[in-house]
Parts: structure tokens; C-alpha cells; sequence
């Protein structure tokens, strides 16, 4: 049963660490969705040292701050909305510019079902900041009909029921998808989970070939642990001689799936003079998802969960090295 959203409080949690280039066109937009919202907005810090608390300031939002020593995604997310009074709270991050004014109501919408409890909203890339990133948001982040369900949402972009996060909550231990883990967790009780387009937000900054392979071995590690009990090839993987193996399988199905559409993303986005460095693109994630996959593979062997936040551990000194002088 779908409820009215006219004079619903909104809670918008914002995370930034040195956001001040794009932090007050993102609460300009804010302020200028349509509705009577007047939303609460929560911006929890990082010991920003740019301009960006200024912002903050200047348009009165709520501060909080999280030591860059004690910074976890899961753990901002979750003092954000600790702090916040609404029970429905958008999560925002600070880059992310709301495209159109009706962002805010678009997003909100799907929650006033009972069964929903989070919706994601759209990402459009920022075009010529970073080609092949733009090239991986166009392919999660698609054109597809408003309140399509959904399996998981991103906590760049979403809005989630407050009273299902108190019983939840973000992991603050998983250095990557602790997203996915919570919306997996909305899943296995029933709840559903919308996408919304219309809801959409610029997203984009440049990644470098090192960048990409963090990314893609914590998504690999920490995805392969979080399946640990909804996939029993995982179980039995990990109990043989097998984690150093089974991952070759998501990595040729990755190449399959990515190579190929990033060669004809590039050309149809005008990146023609960026072609030669998709095979090195390439390599970085490919092999960033077969040791994420067999690092993962063993911390499922040994019930151990992903190490907490050490996002440079377990690299590949001579790979980062080489990565780094193909960029020069």
C-alpha cells in the first residue's frame, strides 16, 4: 500500500572528505527541489581541509565528524543516520549532483510502499572526466522503466526507511559493498528494492589503473564472502585445492562480458584516441578480480571476514608499479 509523500520529513545524509568543488552546487540543487520537503541535511566529515565545511556552513547543514582514523563507509553512513530525525533518509555522496529538481521526490516515492525498503536512483556519467569509468557507470546504471525492482542500491545514491536500518545497519567492518550487504539482508526478509531512473545524479571522477585495481579486488574479495551462504560452489571451492582456480572463471567471463563493449562504448562516446589503454585497463581489473576472488575464496575457508578498511593491503607491488608507469 502506497502512502502520500506531500510534507514527508527527509533526512539527507551527505559524506565528504574535500568535496568543495562540486559540495555547493550539490545543496544549491538540493534546495531547489520541488516539493515541501524542506529537508534536514546531515553532513558527516572527514576532516576536510578545502573549503568544504565552509560550504556546509554557509547553508546551515548539521556537521558531524568522523576522524580519518575511524573512517569506515559503513561507519559514516551509519552515524549519519544515526543523528538523523526523519524516517525517510536519502544517502548522498558529496560529487554527486542531482540532475533535475525532481530528484528528491522521484527518489522518495517508491518508499511510501511498505514493502519497499530502499530505492536506488540513476548515475550519468560526467562526460571526458574518465572514459572508461564513464563507460562502467553507463553499463550498471541503465535507461530502464521507474520503480523496476532492484538488487541492490548504492549508498552514492539512494534512499532507505530509517526503522529498517535500526534493525540492520551497515557493516562497519567490510571495506567494500557494505551496500550490497545491507540491501542482500532487505532481500532475505522480504522487502523489495526499486531502481528509479529519473532519480538520477552526475557521477564521475578519474580513476587511475591502480585505483581500478583496489576497486575491483575488494569488489571480487568482499563479494565472494558475502555469498559464502547464498552460493554452495563458494562453499565447496573454498574446502578444496580450488581458490587459486575457481576464479579464472569470473575473470573470463568478466574479459567476455567487458572487453568487447568497452571497445564499442569508447568509439560510440567519441574515445577513439583512448583505445590503446583498454587492454591495460583491462589487465588491472582482470587480474584485481581473480586475486580478489582467491583471497576471498580463503577467507570463506577460514570464517574470517575481509580485513577492516586496510584498502592497500594484499597489492601487487610490481603490478601497482607498472600500472603507474603506463599512466606516465
Amino acid at each position: 500500500m502506497q502512502q502520500d509523500i506531500s510534507m514527508t520529513g527527509v533526512s539527507i545524509i551527505i559524506r565528504t572528505r574535500n568535496e568543495a568543488k562540486y559540495l555547493e552546487s550539490v545543496l544549491k540543487k538540493v534546495s531547489e527541489q520541488e516539493g515541501d520537503f524542506a529537508p534536514e541535511i546531515i553532513i558527516v566529515d572527514s576532516e576536510s581541509t578545502d573549503g568544504t565545511l565552509d560550504i556546509a556552513t554557509k547553508f546551515r547543514c548539521r556537521v558531524i565528524q568522523l576522524p580519518r582514523s575511524e573512517f569506515a563507509w559503513g561507519r559514516a553512513l551509519n552515524m549519519g543516520l544515526e543523528a538523523a530525525t526523519n524516517e525517510y533518509c536519502v544517502l548522498l555522496s558529496g560529487h554527486c549532483l542531482p540532475i533535475s529538481n525532481r530528484w528528491l521526490p522521484s527518489l522518495i516515492r517508491p518508499l511510501s510502499d511498505q514493502s519497499v525498503a530502499a530505492a536506488c536512483g540513476g548515475q550519468v556519467p560526467r562526460h571526458g572526466l574518465d572514459p572508461f569509468e564513464e563507460v562502467e557507470t553507463l553499463r550498471w546504471f541503465p535507461l530502464i522503466p521507474e520503480n523496476t525492482s532492484y538488487q541492490m542500491f548504492t549508498s552514492a545514491n539512494s534512499a532507505l526507511k530509517r526503522s529498517l536500518w535500526q534493525i540492520y545497519g551497515f557493516s562497519e567492518t567490510l571495506n567494500s559493498l557494505e551496500d550490497a550487504e545491507l540491501s542482500a539482508k532487505f532481500k532475505r526478509m522480504g522487502y523489495d528494492i526499486k531502481y528509479v531512473a529519473e532519480a538520477a545524479v552526475y557521477h564521475s571522477h578519474p580513476m587511475s589503473l591502480p585505483g581500478v585495481y583496489r576497486r575491483w579486488y575488494w569488489r571480487s574479495r568482499v563479494g565472494m564472502y558475502l555469498r559464502r551462504n547464498t552460493n554452495p560452489r563458494i562453499r565447496r571451492a573454498s574446502r578444496s585445492v580450488l581458490p587459486n582456480i575457481a576464479p579464472l572463471q569470473a575473470v573470463m567471463v568478466s574479459t567476455g562480458r567487458y572487453f568487447f563493449s568497452s571497445i564499442k562504448r569508447c568509439i560510440t562516446r567519441g574515445y577513439i584516441s583512448q583505445l590503446w589503454k583498454i587492454p591495460f585497463y583491462e589487465l588491472a581489473r582482470e587480474y584485481a578480480i581473480y586475486a580478489g576472488g582467491r583471497d576471498g575464496l580463503l577467507d570463506v575457508k577460514h570464517d574470517e571476514a575481509p580485513a577492516r578498511f586496510s584498502y592497500y593491503q594484499n597489492e601487487v607491488p610490481r603490478l601497482i608499479n607498472l600500472l603507474r608507469f603506463i599512466e606516465k
